[in-house]
C-alpha cells in the first residue's frame, strides 16, 4: 500500500522524530511505501532567529550556538522523510495518523490543525490512528467541538497510547479505541543502534530534561558525579554545571542514550528510550499522565521522583529488564497485529 504518516515529523524534537522515523521503518519492513503529509516546522529559520535575539539579549551565547547546531542537524536527518503535499495525495491508499500528542487539542498549534490531524482534509480516504494522544487535553474541549466529534466518530480505526486517551476518545465516539505501543518501542535496541551517530563519550551519566534545574537538583546531581566518578552529559539543553553539553540531533540522542550509564530525566521519549536500552533511570515526569501511565503498564512506577533527595537511591534500584521486556513483547505484537488490520481495514 501507499500510506502517508500525519504526525509531527520535522520539529527540533529529537522525540518526535524518532516516533515518526520508528512508525516509518516498521511500516516499510511490512513491505509499504510511505511519505509523511508536508506540514510546516514550528522550529524553522524564523523561530530560531526570533529565539537567537531574546537569548543574545541575555548574552546567552552558548544556548544560540546549540540551537542552531540543532537547527542544522535536524535540517540533515529530516531527509530521512519523503513528504508528499497536501494537494498530491491521489496515489495515497491510507492515512495512519500519529504517534504524538496530535490530538492536545488544548494547545492553539494543534487546535489549528484539528482537521489535519483528524483526517478530515481527505474525507474520501481511509484514515487510522496509531497510538495518538490528548496529552493532558480536558474532556470538554473535545466533546464540545463538533469538528473534534465528527473526526473522531469518522476514522477507519482508532489506537491511542495512553489509558487518559483512551477514556476520553471511547466516551466522545461510544466505541472501544485500542491501546497500543509508542512507535519507537516495536523496534528493538539493536536497530536502533544501527542509526545512532558515532560518537566516542562513555561513562557518564545523561540529563535529559526539558526544563531549567533548580538549585538543590544541580547539588545532588553534582555529588552523584563526585560519588560515581562519571561524567554528566547534558543534552539537548546547555546546562553550566555539566562537564558535556550536546545540542539537539536524533542520531546522537540515540548514542547518548544506548551508552550512558544512568539517566536523569522527565520526559515521555527520555524514559522509553532508557527502558529501552535497559539503564538504570530516575524519572521527575510523574506530572505527566503519559510518563506515568508507561511506567505504572511495565511495573516500574517505582522509578519516579519526587525530589532531587531520590535521585541516588532511584538510580541504585536494580530493574529486572527481563520481566520488562515479557510485558513489552506481547504489547508489541499487538500493536502490531492492530496496526496492519487497520490500515487494510
Amino acid at each position: 500500500m501507499n500510506i502517508s504518516i500525519i504526525t509531527v515529523y520535522n520539529n527540533v524534537n529529537s522525540g518526535s522524530f524518532l516516533q515518526a522515523l520508528a512508525l516509518k521503518k516498521i511500516l516499510e519492513i511490512a513491505g509499504h511505501t510511505v511519505t509523511f503529509l508536508k506540514r510546516k516546522s514550528n522550529n524553522g529559520i524564523k523561530y530560531c532567529l526570533v529565539t537567537s535575539l531574546k537569548k543574545l539579549l541575555k548574552l546567552r551565547f552558548l544556548e544560540v550556538s546549540h540551537l542552531w547546531k540543532a537547527y542544522f542537524s535536524f535540517k540533515v536527518a529530516r531527509t530521512n522523510f519523503p513528504v508528499i503535499p497536501v494537494n498530491k495525495v491521489g496515489t495515497i491508499d491510507c492515512f495512519a495518523i500519529g504517534s504524538d500528542t496530535l490530538w492536545n487539542f488544548g494547545v492553539e498549534r494543534f487546535e489549528k490543525e484539528k482537521k489535519r490531524y483528524l483526517g478530515l482534509l481527505f474525507p474520501e480516504k481511509r484514515s487510522v490512528s496509531y497510538a495518538t494522544s490528548i496529552a493532558n487535553t480536558k474532556y470538554e474541549v473535545l466533546l464540545n467541538d463538533n469538528v473534534i466529534v465528527n473526526g473522531l466518530n469518522k476514522l477507519g480505526a482508532i489506537s491511542v497510547r495512553d489509558a487518559y486517551t483512551k477514556e476520553i476518545v471511547d466516551k466522545i465516539t461510544g466505541k472501544e479505541s485500542t491501546l497500543v505501543l509508542d512507535p519507537t518501542l516495536l523496534l528493538s535496541r539493536e536497530e536502533f543502534a544501527k542509526l545512532e551517530a558515532k560518537c566516542s563519550d562513555s561513562e557518564y551519566i545523561l540529563i535529559y530534561m526539558f526544563e531549567r534545574l533548580n538549585k538543590e537538583m544541580e547539588e545532588k546531581i553534582t555529588e552523584l558525579r563526585q560519588k560515581t566518578g562519571k561524567k554528566i552529559v547534558s543534552f539537548g539543553g546547555h546546562r553550566a554545571f555539566a562537564d558535556i553539553n550536546i545540542s539537539n540531533d536524533p542520531f546522537k540522542f540515540l548514542y547518548y542514550f544506548n551508552h550512558a550509564d544512568m539517566v536523569i530525566t522527565n520526559t515521555f521519549h527520555g524514559t522509553i528510550f532508557s527502558i529501552i536500552n535497559r539503564k538504570p533511570f530516575a524519572d521527575f515526569g510523574g506530572h505527566k499522565k503519559k510518563v506515568t501511565e508507561l511506567l505504572d503498564m511495565l511495573d516500574l512506577s517505582s522509578q519516579l521522583c519526587e525530589t532531587p533527595d531520590d535521585i541516588e537511591k532511584i538510580l541504585n534500584q536494580k530493574i529486572d529488564y527481563d520481566k520488562v521486556e515479557e510485558k513489552l513483547s506481547v504489547m508489541r505484537e499487538q500493536s502490531k497485529d492492530y496496526l496492519f488490520n487497520a490500515l487494510k481495514g
